[in-house]
């Protein structure tokens, strides 16, 4: 080697493990995001399952973890003025940040709940209630068939007022039944009103019910 030349300094090898958790950890972060997004639309199991609070809570110290560690990383860059182990885990944050800000609408309140309601339904109308049909605020339930004198508990998923929705009407929630050889329906919560937990809806004839809403 000439002795005009720079030396040729190597990449400590904590920077190098550094940088490759680091991508580990973001890339954790948005195939996890994905599977839970997946499976918040397509499941019909409780928000608050075990799966469900085991992924949050990983994904935090995922996350958190990460960002302690890219510090290590910033520091190698100044030193080396060099971005190169930054590139990588400034792309993937990038898209772990997209993957939560899109389907945060989604995924965040499926993890906490927030937009889940428990539903009873009671038919006290005499005869045998069916296609009974609650859809609203991007949320849709059914059920086939409730005999006369039972009642059935159910979550319903449009807790949430949506303010940015083009059509303000698509926040009311609404209910259709066939009864007495009738198809039937009714707005039960107003596009302005705000569901805590629970909603209650008693039929008391073919034609006639109420909602409590709580």
């Amino acid at each position: 080697m000439s002795h005009d030349e720079p030396p040729v300094s190597e990449t400590p090898a904590v920077v190098q493990w550094v940088y490759r958790i680091v991508n580990g950890l973001f890339t954790f972060g948005i195939l996890g995001l994905i599977a839970v997004l997946m499976r918040a639309s397509f499941s019909a199991k409780s928000p608050n399952d075990a799966v469900a609070y085991a992924f949050a809570n990983l994904f935090v110290f995922a996350m958190m973890t990460a960002g302690l560690l890219v510090l290590v990383l910033l520091v190698h860059a100044v030193e080396s003025r060099s971005v190169r182990y930054l590139k990588w885990p400034f792309l993937l944050f990038t898209l772990t940040y997209l993957v939560m800000t899109t389907g945060n609408d989604l995924v965040l309140p499926r993890l906490t709940g927030s937009d889940t309601v428990r539903l009873r339904v009671v038919n006290a109308a005499g005869e045998t209630i069916e296609h009974v049909e609650f859809h609203g605020r991007g949320a849709y339930r059914a059920l086939r068939r409730l005999p006369s004198g039972t009642a059935t508990v159910t979550t319903f998923r449009g807790r949430e007022i949506n303010f940015q929705a083009g059509d303000p009407y698509s926040n009311c929630v609404s209910v259709a039944w066939n009864a007495g050889g009738r198809r039937r329906d009714r707005v039960i919560v107003d596009r302005s009103r705000v569901i805590g937990d629970s909603m209650i809806v008693h039929f008391h004839a073919p034609d006639s019910m109420t909602v409590a809403v709580w």
